[in-house]
């Protein structure tokens, strides 16, 4: 064999590897140019997840704080009027007491309670 024929037999090898090669080449970087483009698009997807996740809670979060702080003051109001009630009664009461005690005080000075430390009545 000559060098021009093994030339002939060699160059269309080279020609048909490196060809191939080039082939290789340019599909792993497309590959890799997906494999990115889909990367990218996931975390896009999962990143708008997330803020719609954290909108969300926050809505939820402040729903549950405006049920919590209108059942706070439903609560507040609640008790205010109870103590208010209680405070009402413990006026009466004392009224009441103070009228007796009135009552009692005429009665004594006019003579017509008998004698508390004369003790029990005799017949």
């Amino acid at each position: 064999m000559d060098w021009g024929q093994i030339l002939a037999n060699v160059v269309p090898v080279i020609t048909i590897v490196g060809a191939f090669l080039l082939w290789l080449k340019n599909d792993i970087k497309q590959l890799r140019d997906d494999m990115n483009a889909n990367d990218k698009r996931l975390r896009d997807d999962m990143d708008d997840k997330i803020n719609q996740l954290r909108d969300d809670m926050d809505y939820k979060i402040n729903q549950l704080r405006d049920v919590i702080n209108a059942n706070d003051k439903l609560l507040r109001d609640d008790m205010n009027a109870g103590f208010a009630a209680q405070e009402q009664r413990l006026r009466r009461v004392e009224m009441e007491q103070a009228r007796m005690a009135g009552l009692l005080e005429g009665m004594a000075l006019t003579g017509r309670l008998p004698d508390a430390g004369a003790g029990p009545r005799q017949t």
